[in-house]
């Protein structure tokens, strides 16, 4: 489709490495904000990358117009290195999976890398400062300038992770002139450092970066409170002035026959789905623990269940191995491979009870997808400490928490989802409802709101 301009429409020039037609979830955001904007008076071109570095692509293109180009990457050896992955992987699916992988649906586990000599790791360091992605900075600038002085831009916006988004915003913003707003998707260095005196010298330095960013911003963004608690007690910033938090939220579009999906037949399993990476605390092991434990003890039938994790598993896969050997879940858990947005939605639509998981590496996180579960009015099973998330979620009575290595507590959550079921109480469409609130054409609203103001303030 091609692009319709809008006159009389401010301008915000979108930095975004994520962007459609990137699978990442971090291209959500930006996407959303993209397609409302225009109902508030604000129109968005994109600077991202080149589509070939992104690992996995949507095939559908976006149902509404935004201008986007791409500026391409300058190689390091980082980006070599992946490119070699990348290409391995790709050779390997073509063979297809062993015997072994079929059964469990997982893929052996990578050999673990191994850095070896501090003049290794300091090459490591200076190629991923602020992160990997940092190939693209000089391009996008580039580009940025370019785009900003054409199509006349108001401000420029920056999306994070990778953080070299923020600062190809930084470079961009200094030599056009143009204010800045910055939005923080996850923390860059507001988390605790490391205690390596290597890492700590460049986590130092990525810190000093960080606040010659705020410093030149005219408005700091987060996707939770916690993250811009964190961001103004560190940089001295004014609680929703200086910094302010706009929650993900879900687009009611993308969820249009929640009210017609009916509860679960009795004599049918009821399916649990996960749907993301799975990687560092987000170990599903305390979960299939516990599932085994309940099929052990005859608490509930082998049958009464059905388990989908979609997406890469990032962690050992041995001891997920190990745990589906030992309790027979081989044919009630299965792992399939990443599917298309449009096949997400429908997935976690389709299913019964959605499982989130975190570890307590993160207690400020919330999850895009959080609120794409609440907008399916299905049983969420959070698997997390008492955190971000656990608050935000308290208020839900579908939403069922446990500690995430609790094998007891997730085992009573898992009872009373089954029961929830059994006795006909959940209502799909109850729990969907007073969710207004966190549509994102309201958190858009709020979003070009701030940008007005940044605007009037020039």
């Amino acid at each position: 489709m091609g692009y319709v301009a809008q006159d009389g429409m401010k301008k915000v020039l979108f930095i975004a490495y994520h962007f459609h037609p990137d699978l990442e979830i971090g291209a959500v955001r930006s996407v959303k904000f993209a397609k409302f904007l225009p109902a508030f008076g604000w129109q968005a071109h994109v600077v991202s990358v080149h589509t070939d570095y992104y690992d996995r692509v949507e095939t559908a293109p976006l149902p509404f117009h935004v201008a986007v180009e791409r500026a391409g990457m300058w190689p390091t050896p980082l980006t070599f290195r992946r490119w070699v992955i990348r290409t391995f992987h790709a050779l390997a699916s073509r063979l297809g999976p062993s015997h072994t992988e079929r059964i469990a649906g997982l893929a052996p586990p990578s050999p673990p890398s191994r850095v070896n000599g501090s003049l290794r790791r300091l090459l490591v360091q200076l190629f991923s400062t602020p992160d990997p992605y940092v190939g693209w900075l000089v391009p996008a600038v580039w580009l940025a300038l370019k785009v900003a002085r054409r199509e006349k831009a108001d401000v420029i916006y920056t999306s994070g992770p990778p953080h070299t988004a923020h600062l190809v915003g930084l470079f961009a913003s200094y030599l056009s002139g143009l204010p800045l707003v910055v939005d923080f998707r996850d923390p860059w260095t507001s988390r605790p450092g490391p205690s390596d005196p290597l890492d700590r010298g460049f986590f130092s330095f990525q810190r000093y970066l960080e606040s010659r960013l705020i410093r030149r911003a005219s408005l700091v963004l987060t996707t939770t409170e916690d993250i811009a608690g964190a961001l103004c007690a560190l940089h001295s910033l004014t609680p929703g002035t200086d910094c302010v938090a706009i929650l993900n939220g879900f687009d009611a579009d993308d969820f249009p026959a929640v009210q017609r999906h009916a509860s679960t037949p009795a004599w049918q399993p009821v399916s649990f789905v996960y749907a993301g990476t799975l990687y560092g605390g987000r170990d599903p092991r305390p979960f299939l623990v516990a599932l085994g434990e309940l099929m052990a003890s005859s608490q509930i039938a082998s049958d009464a269940v059905t388990v989908d994790f979609y997406g890469p598993v990032e962690i050992e896969t041995a001891p997920l191995q190990g745990v589906l050997d030992e309790y027979s879940l081989h044919e009630v858990v299965r792992f399939k491979p990443s599917v298309t947005r449009d096949n997400y939605l429908r997935v976690i639509g389709d299913a019964d009870a959605l499982i989130l998981i975190q570890g307590d590496d993160t207690p400020w996180a919330v999850p895009a997808k959080t609120f794409e579960y609440l907008a399916t009015g299905n049983e969420i099973l959070l698997l997390a400490g008492s955190y971000a998330l656990a608050g935000l979620l308290r208020d839900f009575p579908h939403a069922h928490r446990a500690d995430v290595s609790d094998v007891p507590g997730i085992k009573a959550c898992i009872l009373g989802i089954l029961e929830r079921f059994a006795s006909g109480t959940v209502d799909r469409a109850q729990n969907a409802r007073a969710l207004s609130h966190l549509h994102k054409r309201e958190l858009t609203r709020e979003f070009a709101h701030r940008l007005d103001a940044v605007v009037t303030r020039r």
